[in-house]
């Protein structure tokens, strides 16, 4: 489904260079970068001197415009922090507002970074403000960096693992000049970006260093800024510098925007002014600066072509974790104390459109008289609530001329509520809710807070609840909306029913734990020896770094262990490896559909000398291939496939 999802995003999300109809701006802002003014001659393409000629420009331009604010991006000066002075004394004539953030430039001469804040009138060295509904994120992507005075800092510390993270992946970016966020930074960034989802704020976030496109400009650490900022729709654009060039692009449905630094070239200019409207995002660029608009969704995510998930976790292998081998040996979930199910009777209220519902519907101080009960999991249109309705290959809610992405107003939703309390000795874990399966539009609140929402109805959905949770009662809504734009990648000859389909459930990990594993079993040219590959991703959510034990057991149906192997690993707050085994197995028993031979697998997480979680996996030998003779066999045994259409 989401293959399809990124496709109807393609045809739906209008951007590029032409400006969208001419319609009155929400707010109107100046932009610039990369000024670098310095009183020295001209080196390369840089025009040091003729920076101040260029910014009066910039800065008359916007004037002319009555722009509510202006923006620069960093790097306003090139390399003496007493060159500021020249530059403030142009800036006092821009008839507005100016909000700055850092270059790496800015640091030049600078042994106390909040004197340099104070010159540039920064609240502090990141920071946010509010213009109307909307928020806007000062990033300092030079925080964490090579001149940024973090020598004897903790900082130090992390600036070193950005950089043998980046060299063990490859990345580009492991320049002097580049910069990234710490840790601290990015929890405020990401609580930040949770208030304003929660709010319905729309966000703009600016950064010196460019997150997207990778290149070797980038943020030190841009991947970890871009899998959080990515989890929120309220996020709409990212404007940057650096890059003198320009960079354009987009990181999941976000638009990365690069805009070309104001030192690079001896006449043409380059700065922006940026215009919002009720649907777009105008950039009318000057200069080297190119036109560009987007649009931008203000639709609720059930009717949004560009939100299929929010604040979901990563897809995953299926498993579930356990005290002790001997629990996990059993391979029932129920046999884990770390382990909740919700399934049951819930409390439910039904209506016929959306538009029916109570304002308060999702508070945990609603009045629940009058509400039904509802037996979780099943559809609820075969509980007495709604119309099941059969049909083949034309949508249920529009059986001709559909006009994708447009659903009927008449939508009904079913609001689900259910109260429970965490065992006491999951504190200190990670706590997940699972929904495995909720059709169509589902949004989650927890103690009447939003916490996320899917609309890929066939697949779970997993959210990290820790901050949404208190002692003792816990109030659980799921309100589900029949159909959502994922309605239309769901044209299957079936029964058209809603509501909670699969179970709900409540895990537990610790904060070290297993995120993820990758399974390659598989048999040699001979048929008779097995290859065994194991990879298994690691992630540390504690505050301090984690050195961790790793090890697997391969057992067979004898219990017998066939394959054994461990690694100690050191892992910094926040982050994630991945930790690899491979061995060969002499004379398997493979895993055939006639005697389906299976091995057990015991992951096993140990922390200070403790277990502190075993995940089980069953593993099956066999090997399948497409010879030549265009024959497609198993364990080298030759089957005959039958294809039906029908």
């Amino acid at each position: 489904m989401k293959m399809f999802i990124r496709l109807f995003t393609c045809l739906f999300f209008l951007g590029g260079s032409a400006l969208a109809q001419d319609i009155s701006p929400i707010l109107k802002f100046g932009l610039f970068a990369d000024t670098q003014y310095a009183d020295c001659t001209s080196e390369n393409a840089r025009f040091y001197r003729q920076a101040l000629q260029k910014l009066d420009t910039c800065i008359n331009y916007f004037n002319q415009q009555n722009v509510q604010f202006t923006i620069n991006l960093g790097d306003i000066i090139d390399r003496k922090n007493s060159d500021l002075k020249k530059i403030m004394s142009s800036l006092v004539h821009l008839n507005n507002e100016i909000y700055h953030i850092t270059g790496n430039h800015d640091y030049k001469e600078v042994t106390d970074n909040s004197v340099l804040y104070r010159q540039l009138s920064m609240p502090s060295e990141y920071y946010s403000f509010k213009k109307q509904n909307w928020v806007f994120i000062m990033l300092n992507t030079n925080e964490v960096s090579a001149y940024a005075n973090v020598t004897g800092t903790e900082k130090e510390q992390e600036l070193a693992e950005m950089l043998e993270q980046i060299k063990q992946t490859g990345g580009k970016q492991a320049y002097r000049w580049n910069g990234g966020i710490s840790r601290k930074q990015m929890k405020w960034l990401d609580d930040l970006l949770g208030k304003c989802e929660r709010n319905h704020n729309n966000v703009l976030i600016f950064t010196h260093h460019p997150l997207y496109p990778q290149s070797e400009f980038t943020a030190l650490n841009n991947m970890e800024i871009l899998n959080t900022i990515s989890k929120y729709p309220c996020v709409k654009a990212v404007f940057s510098g650096h890059h003198h060039a320009g960079a354009f692009g987009y990181y999941k449905g976000i638009p990365m925007i690069t805009q070309e630094g104001m030192i690079e070239t001896e006449t043409q200019n380059a700065y922006s002014t940026v215009e919002i409207t009720r649907d777009s995002i105008l950039v009318k660029g000057r200069g080297r600066v190119p036109s560009r608009s987007f649009k931008y969704s203000h639709l609720p995510y059930w009717k949004d072509i560009q939100t299929t998930s929010v604040n979901t976790e990563d897809p995953r292998t299926s498993f579930m974790t356990y005290a002790n081998r001997a629990q996990a040996m059993t391979g029932r979930y129920e046999e884990s104390p770390y382990y909740k199910l919700l399934n049951g009777i819930w409390k439910f209220y039904y209506v016929d459109s959306y538009k029916k519902l109570p304002a308060d519907i999702v508070d945990t101080t609603a009045a629940v008289v009058g509400w039904k009960s509802i037996k979780v999991p099943g559809n609820w249109e075969i509980q007495g609530y709604g119309t099941a309705i059969y049909t083949n290959q034309c949508y249920e809610f529009q059986s001709s001329n559909p006009q994708p992405p447009q659903l009927p107003e008449e939508n009904p939703v079913g609001v689900y509520r259910k109260e429970f309390t965490l065992p006491t000795d999951w504190e200190g874990r990670d706590v997940y809710l699972h929904i495995a399966g909720a059709k169509s539009g589902c949004y989650v609140y927890i103690n009447g807070y939003e916490v996320g929402y899917s609309e890929d109805s066939k697949n779970p959905a997993e959210y990290l609840i820790n901050r949404y949770l208190k002692s003792g009662e816990n109030t659980l809504v799921l309100k589900i909306f029949r159909w959502s734009t994922g309605s239309y990648l769901e044209c299957q000859d079936f029964w058209r029913m809603s509501g909670i389909e699969r179970d709900v459930f409540l895990y537990s990990q610790p904060k070290a734990s297993i995120k993820d594993f990758r399974i390659t079993s598989t048999l040699d040219d001979s048929y008779r020896n097995g290859i065994f590959r194991l990879a298994l991703d690691l992630k540390n959510h504690k505050d301090t770094n984690a050195d961790l034990t790793i090890g697997y057991e391969l057992i067979d149906h004898s219990g017998r262990v066939v394959a054994t192997g461990e690694k100690n690993v050191s892992m910094k707050s926040k982050g994630m490896v991945t930790v690899t085994f491979e061995r060969q197995l002499p004379d398997v028993e493979t895993w055939t559909s006639e005697v389906p031979n299976l091995y057990k697998l015991m992951m096993i997480v140990r922390e200070n000398g403790k277990t502190s979680e075993v995940v089980p996996f069953n593993v099956g030998f066999r090997r399948i291939e497409i010879k030549e003779i265009e024959q497609k066999s198993a364990n080298g045994k030759n089957y005959t496939v039958l294809l039906i259409n029908g």
